[in-house]
């Protein structure tokens, strides 16, 4: 119940984390492209395809699908970054269920239902991906892909960031390839987009209408990212879509808004700041409640949780291959 009115609050960062199912294997993951489901990338099947829309799963359409989704996995502030992340998910199995039944419309036109069924393996977890990715276009422009900002290690990930940087010496450019983050800790956003800054800029304010201790007691906070030596000059993209948000969408911010980098893609999903965690009984494992605290502000002073950070430049929604590894 408590789950629940949480979720019709309809906030990114308000969820019960205990209700959340254990993802046992996600076949593939889904894009909007106008009100079409589309699939981007695949995994562990070769039933279904990038490009196939998909209709219907185990006889539901997808509207249905969506809503019969646990609320954690359809909250949000915006509509994009709600349906975006829905769309995420349903192509899954949870829990004890093995199977899901399918129906897609491929490339020739042809409608045709499969079911695809789970591996005897398990699921590589998040934590277990690159947090940093490299890659080289043929122009010679570096692609550094920042998959999250959490890790067990963000000193770590931070030096992982910096020896990226540092492999692109002399590149003609750079792009940071931010799409599909989620977010994590706005430090480390800080300290990666702070390598770009030539000055501190004040990308955003918190305001508080409660003074919370684990706020320091104060009624509003300043959101600042420094100067971080050695500074990187070349002409740099930040790519988006809706899944980034939070943190993640705070580095785009931080980095836009001063015109240090161009803005290329979907409007980001509407949600940053960060939360506060409420324990509810002891010994739950899991068992966390977690709520934004504060009303946030970007550097124009507009409020960015219900409108996001729109590309300057907009890619489309058009399904592209997985990132590179």
């Amino acid at each position: 119940m408590v789950a629940d009115l949480m979720g019709e609050l309809q906030d990114t960062h308000a969820y019960v984390g205990w209700t959340y199912p254990d993802i046992r294997w996600t076949f593939a993951d889904l894009m909007p492209v106008g009100d079409l489901a589309v699939i981007r990338t695949v995994n562990g099947t070769d039933q279904i395809a990038v490009g196939d829309i998909v209709t219907a799963l185990d006889g539901q359409t997808i509207d249905e699908a969506i809503a019969a989704l646990p609320p954690i996995m359809r909250v949000s502030s915006t509509p994009w970054n709600q349906r975006r992340y829905a769309l995420s998910m349903l192509l899954s199995v949870y829990n004890d269920d093995e199977s899901l039944e399918v129906t897609v419309l491929g490339a020739d036109g042809e409608s045709r239902t499969v079911t695809l069924t789970a591996p005897d393996q398990e699921m590589p977890r998040s934590w277990e991906s690159p947090a940093i990715t490299v890659n080289t276009l043929p122009s010679g422009v570096g692609v550094i892909g920042v998959t999250r900002l959490w890790d067990n290690d963000e000193e770590a990930m931070i030096a992982t960031f910096d020896a990226a940087l540092e492999s692109f010496a002399g590149a003609p450019g750079l792009i940071l390839d931010l799409r599909g983050n989620g977010g994590g800790a706005s430090l480390v956003a800080g300290e990666m987009a702070g390598r770009f800054l030539t000055e501190q800029f004040d990308y955003g304010k918190e305001t508080f209408r409660v003074r919370l201790p684990s706020r320091f007691w104060l009624s509003e906070g300043q959101r600042t990212v420094a100067p971080r030596a050695p500074h990187v000059d070349v002409p740099l993209v930040v790519l988006t879509d809706e899944l980034v948000v939070s943190s993640s969408e705070e580095f785009v911010i931080a980095l836009v808004d001063p015109d240090r980098a161009q803005s290329v893609g979907r409007t980001t999903g509407g949600g940053s700041g960060n939360p506060i965690r409420f324990t509810l009984c002891r010994g739950c494992h899991g068992a966390v409640l977690r709520a934004i605290c504060a009303a946030s502000t970007a550097s124009d002073w507009k409020d960015r949780d219900d409108a996001g950070c729109a590309g300057r430049v907009d890619a489309g929604g058009y399904p592209r291959g997985p990132r590179p590894r």
